[in-house]
């Protein structure tokens, strides 16, 4: 007789921190690690597999996830002059059937770095 036990998907990945935030100056090189998020499920097998999304605040594209690491890069040239700031919302969620998932808020804040070049006004 041989009884296999299965774990029930009874728990949602918690993040370890709410709200991450970051400031970056605007020369940040492309896929550049900007920070990592993690989350924790405390379940077992597959349903302790959790992948990473970014789910709101990057409607440009300018921020990616690694969606097994948590590692947030730079995806496109940043520019402080356009925006200052960026709030993306990150999903942890696992793999579980139904999967279960939590939200954490990512804050980056673009600093700015000379890239103007200079002009001489010459007055009369």
């Amino acid at each position: 007789l041989s009884i296999q036990v299965e774990d029930y998907n009874d728990y949602a990945p918690v993040f370890r921190e709410s709200r991450y935030s970051k400031k970056i100056p605007e020369s940040f090189e492309l896929n550049e690690e900007i920070l990592t998020v993690i989350a924790d499920d405390k379940d077992i097998g597959i349903n302790k597999e959790i992948s990473y999304f970014i789910v709101a605040g990057n409607d440009e594209g300018i921020f990616a996830i690694n969606e097994t690491s948590g590692i947030v890069t730079v995806a496109k040239r940043l520019d402080r002059e356009t925006t200052t700031a960026h709030t993306l919302i990150v999903t942890a969620k696992d793999h579980g059937n139904p999967s279960l998932s939590s939200n954490a808020t990512v804050a980056v804040v673009v600093t700015d770095t000379n890239d103007e070049n200079p002009f001489l006004i010459i007055m009369q």
